[in-house]
Parts: C-alpha cells; structure tokens; sequence
C-alpha cells in the first residue's frame, strides 16, 4: 500500500483514517527485525512489506546536523566509541554500523521514504523542533508525518510551531491507570498516544478513541500479542517484523 497516498485521499486525519484502513503497520526503526535499525535497508524492507509507517529516531550532532541514530552512545550500534553530541556530522559520516550500512541524516531519511509511506519520527532530545519542522516543510511532508516524543514539553512545541503536524507522546511504559495516561497526553496536547503493550487494556482502547486520541500500541514482536492487540482495537502497531500484522 502507498501510504503517502492513503494520507491525501482521508480527510481529518487519525478521524477519518481508520475508515480508509483497519489498522496501521508501523515498522519500527524500518523493519529492524530483518535489518540493521534506521537505515535504508531496513525502510525498503518495510516498504517491500507494505508497511504504512515507517519509524525512525532523530538526535542532534556536535555541529547542530540532524541524524537518524537511537542511542546517545555510537558504542553499541557501531564500532566506535564515543557520543554522537561530541561528533560533526563529518566525523558521523565516517562511522558505519556494525554491518557497514551508513549513518543517515534526517534530510536523507525524508528524501528516501517521501511518497513512498508516511514518517514517524522519534524525536530524543529537546530544542530540535525548529529544525525538525524546517525539514518536514521543506520536503512538504506535513500530512505524512507523525512526530513522537518522550518529552512532552517537546510535544507541546511541536503543536505550536506547526498546527499541521499530527504529534505522538510516546515511550509509555510505566504502570499506570488508563486515566493517567489519557491525562498526561492531554497536557501535552498530543493527537496519538504509543503505549507498550503490557499498558493495552479494553479500557484504555475505549477512553483512547472516547478523547479523540489514536492509539497505538509498540514493543512486542509476538503474533499471539499482536492479535490481542488488535481483538482490542488499537488503531496501530509499532513491530520489529511488520509483517507480522
């Protein structure tokens, strides 16, 4: 399925979608269980998956350059030892994953997958919003892109700088009542919620779609899991294997 084209025939978003289809892939990191995280190989195994959305993570470099990297630390997924704040982009370029696939920027990662499916991007750290927007705007991505946060004042400005931008508070895990968590997505004037899977309950479905917020559920790569979920009613699932769903 293109998904870039699923977004312009719906109208009112996360509304209206869930009419056009039942339930959204979403490929974490791309298809991570079958490449290496955030990289291009991973995103065409998620595309050749039919994936709708495809997640990635977003951290900031030495030089203020924008990269599509998880960890804080080069050390695990690379070879090198060191932090990705304390390098230029330069120096990022440089350094490979362990299987050798290339670090991408952000600009790289939207030029790749623009048209192709919609964009969930992890945003790890606070005061990349500015620069985050610019880019989105600059490939007019801003109804193919869902922003996720752990921060919610990160959320919040992403609100506000760009009404268009539909924004996801993330990273949920701890244990905690439905209410809670309808609450703290509220005060960060979220539109999607990503809850791990253990937090998915028939109640937190039903409050969820009660206030308007899409939920998606991430953090589990098992089929009988998957199939609870979705027996539940969640509106997305964010895998390792996509293809699972």
């Amino acid at each position: 399925m293109n998904c870039g084209k699923v977004y312009l025939e719906v109208s009112g978003w996360f509304a209206t979608i869930n009419f056009t289809i039942n339930m959204l892939k979403i490929a974490h990191r791309g298809a991570s269980g079958h490449a290496t995280e955030n990289t291009t190989e991973a995103f065409e195994k998620a595309l050749y998956l039919d994936t709708e959305v495809v997640e990635f993570d977003v951290r900031q470099t030495k030089d203020k350059k924008l990269i599509v990297f998880h960890d804080k630390s080069l050390k695990q997924k690379t070879n090198y030892r060191g932090w990705v704040n304390k390098l230029t982009l330069k120096q990022i370029k440089k350094i490979t994953y362990k299987n050798g696939d290339l670090i991408l920027t952000l600009q790289e990662a939207l030029n790749f997958l623009k048209n192709k499916c919609a964009c969930k991007i992890d945003v790890k750290e606070k005061g990349l919003e500015e620069k985050i927007n610019k880019a989105i705007k600059r490939f007019s991505m801003e109804r193919q892109v869902i922003v996720t946060t752990e921060i919610p004042s990160v959320a919040r400005k992403f609100k506000e700088i760009n009404p268009l931008l539909k924004v996801a508070l993330g990273g949920l895990k701890k244990q905690m009542a439905p209410e809670t968590i309808i609450r703290k997505a509220k005060r960060a004037k979220a539109d999607m919620i990503s809850v791990h899977y253990s937090l998915i309950t028939k109640d937190l479905v039903r409050l969820s779609h009660k206030n308007g917020l899409f939920l998606d559920a991430w953090g589990t790569n098992d089929e009988n899991e998957i199939k609870r979920l979705k027996d539940l009613g969640v509106d997305a699932i964010t895998t390792d294997y996509p293809e699972k769903i």
